[in-house]
């Protein structure tokens, strides 16, 4: 994971105290781990005249999102499910959108109006390519050797990201051209947090590189 291929994208230009309450439900805020390197950024472009914003995390960005990595979909209290409804429901729409050519993996996750609507995921980092979705995880057969999991993945981010920032967004590169125009930089306040959920169980080793990651 890096991040040249991973971004949480707004609809529009949401302003950063909406993005801050948003945090503010968040256990890893009331954990104290969303601080210095690993503190929320915030950037905000336009592409073919959509205004779009970018929040960016470091734990996304070098952990990945378990949004596209696991099987079964996160918990709500996952900071993921948290942002997503949070955010879509002040935004409208919001993407997680990933593409991993070197490695073979790709898609992006939808949440609309507090609602996670959609999410697709092509993954050939394992033995055997999967598909996962909202409800199942299935493997990928019978997949064309010129395109394999690469052209059903780009179909995925361009359909999600087309009614953010327009068509074409479709590989790594063009994740990091929005990253990059948007100039995502910290948030001026630190989000006061919020009652904090209930912990939640992790795989041991997602647990170990998280926690790792934030030392």
């Amino acid at each position: 994971m890096s991040d040249r291929n991973t971004g949480l994208f707004l609809a529009g230009n949401v302003d950063d105290q909406t993005i801050v309450e948003a945090f503010s439900h968040a256990r890893e805020l009331k954990d104290g781990l969303l601080v210095g390197d690993e503190a929320p950024r915030v950037g905000r472009g336009i592409r073919d005249g959509h205004a779009y914003t970018h929040v960016a995390l470091r734990l996304f960005e070098v952990a990945g999102l378990r949004l596209m990595d696991d099987d079964t979909l996160p918990p709500v209290d996952d900071l993921e499910q948290i942002l997503g409804v949070h955010l879509s429901r002040a935004a409208g729409r919001a993407v997680f959108a990933f593409y991993d050519e070197e490695h073979g993996a790709g898609g992006a996750a939808v949440y609309e109006k507090g609602q996670l609507v959609s999410r697709d995921c092509h993954d050939a980092r394992e033995t055997a390519p999967v598909h996962r979705g909202l409800k199942t995880t299935v493997p990928l057969g019978n997949l064309d050797p010129s395109d394999w999991i690469w052209r059903p993945a780009s179909d995925t981010i361009e359909a999600a990201m087309l009614p953010l920032v327009g068509p074409g967004v479709r590989t790594d590169d063009d994740i990091v051209a929005l990253i990059e125009a948007a100039g995502a930089a910290n948030l001026p306040e630190t989000p006061p947090p919020a009652t904090p959920p209930k912990p939640r169980k992790r795989d041991a080793l997602r647990t170990f590189a998280r926690s790792w990651l934030r030392r």
